[in-house]
């Protein structure tokens, strides 16, 4: 049973979210990249989405449970078919969802900030499951509807697979960072931890303290990235001021915008990230 001194309950009942999600595409069996299509309901409002699914082999290979990485992307991947721009790699060719699939260096940007002396390449020595929504076109990351569009998505991958689901993380850069905090601050009851990488202040970016207290942070930006590099300090001041139980203000030495390949291949990154659980559980409403 569960202490009730090691669980804070959420006020607002999951039910009450009113955004509906119907996967169209049957759950895949196999490892790969899979693109899945899905139609959301909010109310009397109906768009579809699409998202890409990662499995790794190993999955098929243990019965492990695996924490899930959902990896926003910025605005030019924006559409309904889970593939994005195709000039730059598509949904597969930036921030995290880049490094679920190919070895670090692989952004053709190129290499921001120095890398650490150890590196990890995600895609080979860290286990998970990969969830990369699609932003519809015409639609924000910002918008109340997607957030529950992103959280029903990884309700969904809990049905259909063997999931951590204490070990829920959620990252972005850029614009998808500005994203990352607006759907964490939304739904912390189903975060273990956030990982805003080079974003902007956020909505009500004050509140953000309060509404993520029992959620861990990690915010990272390049030290040459200019306002980004200042939208985040300040929330590294505001943290700090709220004594945050875990927040970690990472700054990339000689960084510019496109240095999160310089965080994700870091082993502490990755030792601290894992370590999260979450902290808040959702108040489930039981129907009759």
């Amino acid at each position: 049973s569960i202490k009730t001194q090691e669980v804070t309950l959420e006020k607002k009942p999951v039910e009450l979210n009113h955004i509906k999600l119907a996967v169209e595409t049957a759950a895949p069996n196999s490892a790969g990249v899979h693109i899945l299509k899905a139609t959301v309901t909010n109310q009397t409002e109906k768009f579809s989405m699409a998202f890409n699914l990662i499995l790794q082999k190993e999955y098929f290979e243990n019965k492990n449970s695996y924490p899930v990485m959902t990896s926003l992307h910025c605005r030019d991947q924006m559409g309904e078919d889970g593939k994005g721009a195709e000039g730059n790699g598509g949904l597969l060719g930036e921030g995290m969802g880049n490094l679920m699939v190919h070895d670090i260096g692989s952004d053709t940007r190129g290499l921001s900030g120095e890398m650490p002396t150890v590196k990890i390449n995600p895609c080979k020595d860290i286990q998970f499951i990969g969830i990369l929504p699609q932003l519809p076109n015409s639609r924000n990351w910002e918008d109340a509807v997607m957030g529950g569009a992103v959280v029903e998505i990884i309700n969904w991958v809990e049905k259909n697979y063997r999931i951590d689901k204490d070990r829920c993380y959620l990252t972005g850069y850029s614009y998808a960072g500005y994203g990352t905090w607006a759907i964490g601050m939304q739904y912390p009851e189903r975060f273990a931890a956030i990982v805003p990488n080079a974003a902007r202040l956020p909505l009500a970016y004050e509140t953000a303290t309060e509404k993520l207290k029992n959620v861990s942070v990690w915010c990272s930006v390049g030290d040459g990235d200019g306002d980004f590099f200042a939208s985040c300090s300040k929330m590294n001041e505001l943290f700090v001021a709220a004594k945050h139980p875990n927040f970690q203000f990472y700054v990339v030495k000689n960084g510019g915008h496109h240095c999160y390949q310089c965080v994700f291949s870091n082993p502490d990154f990755w030792k601290w990230l894992l370590a999260q659980k979450r902290k808040l559980k959702p108040e489930v409403v039981k129907k009759n």
